[in-house]
């Protein structure tokens, strides 16, 4: 179904980006990567055929470079991934945060609505669009209600996507996806990448934004990725507005995943420095997100073992710090 189509991603540079990209150019599409310039090495850097992919550099909150794009490509698909994603950087300096989460993505979705409205779309939000949740696992009926600023800015996105297809009939998709870790990441602020890092230069590890009390999903990026391809090739099923959790219950700490790091990688348990504390202003305590939903409709579930996405994640980065 996929082949020789023409699908967009925003945001290809990414964590998500790469993987998607790479496992589409595999189904034999035409993929146009639209992201800021990508890191040397990157995921997307890493991919050897690139016959059939178009890289282009610039920025959705920049209108006119949208609209010329939708205009002229006529996509199949597009794959909206492009955010800023950083929590504590959203905290520090929310308008930019608001921007690119907000603006950008309601420049997407209007020049499709004006010029493309037969342009399939997935919106990549978060669990963080939940804010604090009521109930765990969260299902997709509970309410948006992001208080901090970046859970705000991924409830408006989401709230933003709903609206379009409401409103306008866009054949919208929006995935709401747990923490996604996996070779790729080059934010080295979070906590994989981190303390990966540490590992491979015999450095000592830390926990920061939390004492390691806090509970979040992990998913591995290869399972999410494969998230996205089911749901493209699903839209088939429905035109109507389709929300999906995708995720890797149940939750753990962040103290439990720092163990299995450490074992996946070292056969043992060295010691990390906890820097941070419960009670941080801008973190939820505690996420899990049900997933049922997807497994049914979507013929998706997560198939990657934690400690084996773990040692497969430590490899990537080995190969990474040894270029």
């Amino acid at each position: 179904m996929l082949s020789e189509k023409k699908i967009l991603v925003t945001g290809g540079s990414g964590l998500f980006g790469g993987w998607i990209v790479e496992k589409l150019l595999s189904e034999n599409v035409n993929v146009t990567s639209f992201s800021h310039s990508h890191a040397e090495n990157s995921k997307l850097d890493q991919i050897r055929d690139k016959s059939n992919l178009t890289i282009i550099e610039g920025d959705t909150r920049n209108k006119e470079i949208i609209d010329e794009l939708i205009i002229k490509q006529q996509f199949n698909f597009i794959i909206h991934l492009a955010a800023q994603t950083q929590v504590v950087d959203a905290y520090e300096n929310p308008i930019n945060t608001f921007s690119s989460n907000i603006t950008g993505t309601w420049n997407l979705l209007d020049s499709v609505r004006m010029y493309s409205p037969k342009s399939k779309v997935i919106i990549s939000t978060s669990d963080k669009a939940y804010g604090i949740p009521e109930s765990i696992p969260t299902k997709e009926d509970h309410k948006l209600h992001g208080i901090f600023p970046y859970e705000f800015s991924k409830s408006s996105e989401d709230l933003l996507a709903q609206t379009y297809a409401t409103t306008y009939g866009l054949d919208i998709a929006i995935l709401r996806c747990g923490n996604v870790f996996g070779g790729g990441d080059l934010n080295f602020s979070r906590l994989v990448p981190k303390i990966m890092r540490a590992f491979i230069h015999n450095e000592t590890p830390t926990i920061t934004r939390s004492g390691g009390d806090y509970s979040r999903d992990f998913i591995y990026v290869e399972d999410v990725a494969n998230a996205f391809i089911q749901t493209l090739l699903h839209f088939k099923d429905s035109d109507e507005l389709k929300i999906f959790n995708i995720s890797n219950p149940p939750n753990i700490s962040i103290m439990d995943i720092y163990k299995l790091m450490s074992e996946a990688v070292n056969d043992t348990y060295i010691e990390p420095k906890v820097l941070g504390r419960s009670g941080e202003k801008y973190e939820i305590p505690h996420q899990s997100l049900n997933i049922e939903k997807a497994i049914k409709y979507l013929d998706w579930k997560p198939l990657w073992d934690q400690k084996k996405a773990l040692k497969k994640t430590y490899s990537w980065y080995l190969d990474y710090f040894n270029k």
